[in-house]
């Protein structure tokens, strides 16, 4: 994997050995995930700028995933989910900020978007909780896991981080591509993917905190996008598979 910089872009790139395809060899395919930021956007101009971004970016069959909900009242929440279901939201984490708006407000987003709300790290009795969820992209199964930061608040207990990646992982061994979620600061994860050969993730998105930054931990790609930007993984497969990560800046509104 290379680290380079152009265009306001920070990319990301799967080192892979280019090959040719013989004649009557399939063209590889290539698959985007998603991910959009959790808060920043701004909560009127949200729906508009989901839809435009839905119309323009070009990426057919893409996974959405949210890591976070975008920051929203709970009035907005209805006109938010229904911009969000346009993009066909896959799954989605929550954190401080999300639960503040309370079990029923959480409940309306996701029965709304249909999404797959991902805790994996914290016991709940909130409903529709789900700890990893594996979904089909142009018959390319990937697995997702989404942790969040919700340590000391009412109706939630965290359980420890090693344990719950170690069996989430395991759960997801069979996908052939598996993104994590965090909603919090990557330090501690960080150093758990160090101390893991073992573990297979390819890409994982944690929140901005300070003295972050992107850069590969083994073969784990680790973003931090500001609020103010998407994570873009390519997936090629083909003869071989490659995998490029890009932070890309939000379009604006017109």
């Amino acid at each position: 994997m290379k680290l380079s910089a152009g265009l306001g872009l920070l990319l990301l790139v799967g080192c892979h050995t280019p090959s040719q395809p013989d004649a009557g060899t399939l063209p590889p395919k290539v698959t985007h995930v998603l991910v959009l930021p959790g808060s920043g956007t701004g909560s009127v101009r949200v729906p508009s700028l989901v839809d435009r971004w839905s119309k323009t970016a070009g990426w057919p069959n893409a996974l959405v995933l949210a890591n976070g909900l975008p920051r929203a009242t709970k009035d907005e929440l209805p006109a938010l989910s229904q911009a969000l279901g346009t993009l066909n939201l896959a799954a989605f984490t929550i954190g401080r900020r999300e639960a503040s708006l309370g079990r029923d407000a959480l409940e309306v987003m996701r029965t709304a978007t249909h999404a797959q709300w991902l805790a994996a790290n914290v016991e709940t009795s909130w409903p529709g909780a789900t700890t990893v969820s594996t979904f089909e992209r142009n018959r390319l199964p990937i697995a997702v896991i989404g942790l969040s930061d919700l340590a000391g608040v009412d109706g939630f207990t965290e359980r420890p981080l090693e344990g719950v990646l170690s069996s989430t992982l395991a759960q997801a061994s069979r996908a052939p591509v598996v993104v994590v979620l965090l909603q919090g600061c990557s330090t501690e994860v960080k150093k758990l993917v160090a101390a893991h050969a073992e573990w297979k993730i390819d890409l994982l998105v944690a929140a901005p905190c300070e003295g972050t930054r992107n850069e590969r931990i083994g073969a784990t790609m680790l973003v931090h996008p500001s609020a103010e930007e998407f994570v873009d993984l390519r997936v090629e497969v083909g003869q071989v598979r490659s995998l490029a990560v890009s932070v890309q800046r939000m379009p604006t509104a017109e």
